[in-house]
């Protein structure tokens, strides 16, 4: 509030401003031509930067404009630097927002991995060759053999809680494992009985299994929470494809199998050796902000994008990009192929196209013309250019695109 800024040129709703040499734009409606009297509740109070925590299950961030941005999990750790009415300004892994202080609390960091997690009554294994049950007092009452089992019932960061043969105690997570272990400690696959088909919406140990095993191939770099989303969908879909499977993004039995089996593929690096497949059927829409697709589509992540209009498909990588996705072809044949379904020209038409990550297809829409930096070499590219999903922001003005937003629609209703 009141700080100064050079505003060199006006259109519509938007001013060109000036910042320690840094050129941006801000809404006009947020700057005035003499300062504000602000009331001790408007007053922005400026502290020390200090360690909050979440303290409810799905803490709203927003930003300045008072849109939802995202939501942080229950006991994750952000870092507090000023204080503006009941609102707190927040800051995590490089990315600064709002909060509600009612939405937060005072603990100290390590408090996050004491919190405690309840489950279902879940049986869990003994991995470690004896491994000791403890009251709450600390003290060690029974110990245990490899693969003797136990009733887990919750757990924290460190440790679980069990019970076995009628009494009840704590066990440390690193000596309990999901599934029955070999006797070099290696965990074995769990048995046919145990399987049983999971998809989008499951939740549990089972899930929980999977996640980690999906990890293990390189499929999944979600967190390992045990809940079926769309991050575990697209990972499935994607060792479906690795396998030679039907990607569905539901794991069947068949899928299930071939996971657990010895030799399951592992995700591998993009092919480019062949061009890419053009998508097939429909997409499915993905808000930037509340969805998963900034972590499906992440930095790095190789994607097959296919052109509505012209069917016609080549490969881009996000490179970078906070308000959308920032991409370039992967290869200069990626390059030719883009430009031809253009029209042959760079421009900036919005077109309706299909992103597919893992065999899904999303709709998105994107503009025909390089700019800004680049970081693939030898690709023709010269620079990247823009992929927009559902209610993702133009960089220049911080708002919607309307006709970023008409293409999309295009693609939810086209069927290839």
């Amino acid at each position: 509030l009141n700080e100064a800024v050079s505003v060199t040129a006006v259109s519509g709703d938007v001013c060109t401003v000036m910042k320690n040499g840094r050129t941006g734009y801000m809404d006009k409606a947020d700057l005035s031509l003499t300062p504000v009297d602000a009331s001790a509740d408007d007053a922005v109070v400026e502290f020390a930067p200090k360690d909050m925590c979440v303290a409810v299950e799905a803490g709203k961030v927003y930003n300045s404009r008072g849109n939802v941005v995202g939501t942080l999990p229950k006991g994750t750790v952000v870092q507090a630097s000023a204080r503006k009415g009941s609102l707190v300004r927040i800051t995590l892994d490089g990315r600064t927002g709002i909060m509600y202080e009612s939405d937060l609390q005072d603990p100290a960091p390590a408090q996050a991995d004491d919190a405690v997690t309840t489950i279902q009554p879940t049986t869990y294994y003994v991995s470690a060759a004896q491994a000791d049950l403890y009251d709450a007092k600390g003290q060690a009452v029974l110990t245990l053999e490899r693969n003797a089992k136990v009733t887990v019932s919750a757990y924290n960061a460190t440790l679980m809680r069990v019970s076995v043969s009628g009494r009840n105690g704590y066990m440390y997570r690193a000596d309990l494992s999901e599934a029955p272990v070999a006797e070099d400690g290696e965990s074995a696959a769990p048995s046919e009985e145990a399987l049983r088909p999971l998809g989008y919406g499951d939740s549990g140990a089972a899930v929980e299994r999977m996640q980690r095993r999906l990890k293990e191939l390189g499929f999944y770099n979600g967190s390992v929470g045990g809940s079926y989303m769309a991050l575990t969908r697209s990972a499935v879909a994607g060792f479906q494809i690795a396998a030679g499977l039907t990607a569905t993004g539901t794991a069947d039995l068949t899928t299930l199998e071939r996971l657990y089996a010895d030799d399951a593929p592992a995700a591998s690096d993009q092919d480019t050796s062949s061009p890419a497949a053009p998508a097939r059927g429909t997409a499915i829409e993905m808000d930037w902000w509340t969805s998963d697709i900034q972590l499906i589509f992440a930095k790095g992540t190789v994607a097959t994008i296919t052109d509505v209009e012209t069917g016609l498909a080549w490969r881009e990588q996000r490179r970078g990009g906070s308000d959308h996705a920032d991409c370039q072809p992967l290869t200069k044949a990626d390059t030719a192929k883009m430009k031809q379904a253009c029209g042959g020209s760079w421009s900036w038409t919005r077109r309706a196209v299909f992103v597919t990550i893992n065999g899904i297809n999303y709709a998105a829409s994107m503009n025909c013309m390089p700019h800004g930096d680049g970081a693939i070499s030898g690709n023709g590219f010269d620079g990247h250019h823009c992929i927009h999903f559902t209610n993702s922001r133009t960089a220049g003005t911080g708002k919607i695109d309307p006709l970023h937003q008409q293409a999309i629609a295009k693609a939810l209703a086209a069927r290839l």
